[in-house]
């Protein structure tokens, strides 16, 4: 295996999909982005929690996935059932989920994250 972490393999993976239909998805990043800070604030046991206390990561990496995949159904469906050019509506879809995650964190760090999901983030 090259350089690159696996999440960077899957994260291909699943772009080869959208380039071999003729399209282009550059919202991965926002959308990433987006998921992440939603799972950290649902996880901390800080000031910063959404719902007041945290919750157990079994629950909270479930939701994260099902919002990442929501928006990207959003994409999909705008393009393939509206018509809309992949380009302008991923381009977009980068922004709103970037704005959206500056606001749900208020533009600081999420801290105080559960020891069982340390092991996420490591390289052995």
């Amino acid at each position: 295996m090259g350089c690159g972490s696996r999440a960077q393999y899957r994260a291909a993976m699943g772009q080869a999909f959208v380039i071999l239909t003729g399209n282009i998805d550059i919202s991965v990043g926002g959308i990433a982005s987006f998921s992440g800070l939603l799972g950290a604030l649902l996880m901390t046991d800080s000031w910063q929690a959404i719902l007041g206390f945290p919750l157990d990561p079994h629950i909270a990496i479930p939701i994260m996935l099902l919002v990442a995949t929501g928006w990207g159904f959003a994409n999909g469906s705008l393009v393939s059932q509206i018509g809309l050019p992949a380009l302008i509506v991923t381009l977009g879809m980068w922004q709103i989920t970037q704005g959206f995650g500056f606001i749900i964190s208020s533009g600081s760090t999420i801290e105080f994250q559960p020891l069982s999901i340390a092991w996420i983030g490591k390289v052995t």
